[in-house]
């Protein structure tokens, strides 16, 4: 009964998640595509790509999700496994990130490559092109819409 409880529980947490995620995604925004870092977990939800999620199609990805993070297909998620997800799912992005940034493809990230991003960085937020960053332009929404960050 515990175990049912806490799968009932994930799950639940997982659906109420999704559901805010959705909401926020869909709010005032013209779409999917203007939630920051969200779009496509709302597009994927969207599976008959009308704009718009059914309880349905939020019900299914969440599922979905709940039985991915059953690492061992027992039907209930456990503390060791969610974290387990989680570190697979960081791993993932800081692989992507890596790879990114390795401009000349040979599998690692130079010192070199590092600092052009950076120098990327910087350009970008230099407006007026006077080679430095006034408060204003730091305070800009920059890189994945956090302000003066990247």
């Amino acid at each position: 009964m515990k175990a049912l409880n806490m799968g009932l529980t994930v799950a639940a947490l997982t659906l109420g998640g999704f559901v805010a995620l959705a909401a926020n995604a869909a709010g005032g925004r013209g779409g999917w595509g203007g939630h920051e870092g969200h779009g496509d977990k709302v597009k994927a939800m969207d599976t008959d790509g009308n704009g718009a999620l059914t309880r349905a199609e939020v019900d299914a990805f969440a599922l979905a999700h709940a039985a991915e993070l059953d690492m061992n297909k027992d039907g209930v998620v456990t503390a060791v496994e969610m974290k387990a997800f989680r570190d697979a799912q960081r791993a993932k992005r800081e692989a992507e990130r890596l790879a990114r940034m390795d401009t000349n493809k040979d599998g690692k990230v130079s010192v070199d490559e590092i600092a052009e991003q950076r120098a990327g960085w910087f350009m970008k937020r230099d407006a007026d092109g006077n080679g430095e960053l006034s408060a204003e332009e730091l305070s800009r929404r920059g890189h994945h819409g956090r302000r003066g960050q990247h």
